[in-house]
């Protein structure tokens, strides 16, 4: 899996067969590994965070390994909504406050 734009190969790109639960997911060369695939044509479906999901066809013919490049780019990327996490914990006891000092 190969960003286009930047030249650098995608790591964590989730790549699963349609209407099976097979997936796996790449390193950190774009590499990526479906084991036991059904013979015949295949969809994959291409996830990575940030990008739009693609779909691209494999064929698969038995008893063969079948390679499949799958290139993105920054024209399939889309705009995450902002996120905004808070959380809070309740202490019993004294307070302790530490400005790099050992208390």
């Amino acid at each position: 899996m190969l960003n286009a734009t930047s030249g650098r190969y995608l790591n964590n790109v989730r790549v699963s067969i349609e209407g099976t639960t097979q997936e796996a997911y790449t390193n950190e060369f774009g590499e990526y590994r479906l084991v036991g695939v059904p013979s015949g044509e295949a969809r994959l479906n291409v996830v990575f965070t940030g990008m739009t999901p693609q779909t691209v066809t494999v064929s698969a013919p038995a008893g063969q390994v079948t390679e499949r490049d799958v290139t993105r780019d920054s024209s399939m990327s889309t705009t995450l909504a902002r996120i905004l996490t808070s959380a809070s914990r309740t202490f019993s006891g004294p307070a302790r406050f530490s400005c790099g000092k050992t208390l």
